[in-house]
């Protein structure tokens, strides 16, 4: 059996193109038992883990807060057709506020 190495560009490319047959919910419910180790496994730190354990998107520097807002129904419909409303909601906010 080889061992092949991607780069995380080539990774993004191929679930892009759906090739990616990894079942990632699955990896995401297994626990440290859950893993079977072999001969061929590569040896790897737990820096190194805690590195692939990470999930979601790295921090920012512009921290966002969630906030609950009532908005009418019909507002809020009109907004969500949009594809980045919440964006388009800050950037109006912004504008209103001075701060743009």
């Amino acid at each position: 059996m080889a061992i092949v190495s991607y780069t995380e560009k080539e990774i993004r490319k191929m679930i892009r193109r759906g090739e990616d047959k990894t079942d990632w919910k699955r990896i995401r419910k297994m626990r440290d038992e859950d893993i079977v180790y072999d001969e061929d496994s590569p040896k790897t730190t737990d820096a190194e883990l805690k590195l692939f354990r990470r999930v979601g998107r790295p921090a920012k520097d512009d921290k966002k807060e969630n906030i609950s807002i009532r908005l009418d129904s019909d507002v809020l419909a009109k907004l969500r057709k949009k594809k980045n409303w919440q964006t388009d909601v800050n950037a109006l906010l912004r504008k209103f506020c001075g701060l743009a």
